[in-house]
């Protein structure tokens, strides 16, 4: 089964240094918002007034907050996904390959069904396309066949 999956994700060690990467800079953002809203308020700019630095700040903490708040619930249901992808592999994999049959083969096959009959009032050469159209029709249903006996 562990095969399957590195089989599946082959390239882990590449998707978490990109993870990682990405949660530092996530990091380094909100530890740039907290020395932000930590700085002293400066009164002696008069252009500038007390209620005008008071609204900033106080968008800034909105906006460390919201980062915080979705770096937890970013980490708590990546966590949780991984623990049921880890005590559950075969129901991910069998619903995986569901998913990507009914997406890819039977949507691909009431396409070619759809273009068999008459689509837009066009057909030039209707015995040629039946012909295509029911080769490729066999090709879905052996691929699906050879697909199926793999998983």
């Amino acid at each position: 089964m562990i095969r399957t999956l590195l089989f599946v994700f082959p390239l882990n060690k590449l998707n978490l240094v990109i993870l990682l990467k990405n949660k530092l800079r996530s990091l380094q953002k909100t530890k740039a918002h907290v020395n932000q809203l930590l700085q002293p308020v400066d009164t002696s700019v008069p252009t500038v007034s007390y209620l005008d630095l008071h609204l900033h700040k106080q968008a800034t903490f909105v906006t460390l907050m919201s980062l915080v708040t979705q770096l937890v619930i970013d980490m708590l249901a990546g966590w949780t996904l991984m623990l049921l992808i880890v005590n559950f592999p075969t129901f991910f994999i069998d619903l995986l390959d569901w998913c990507g049959g009914y997406l890819h083969l039977e949507n691909l096959e009431t396409r070619v069904k759809w273009l068999l009959g008459f689509p837009a009032g066009f057909k030039p050469n209707l015995n040629l396309a039946h012909f295509m159209g029911n080769c490729v029709i066999e090709m879905i249903w052996g691929w699906n066949l050879v697909t199926s006996a793999l998983t």
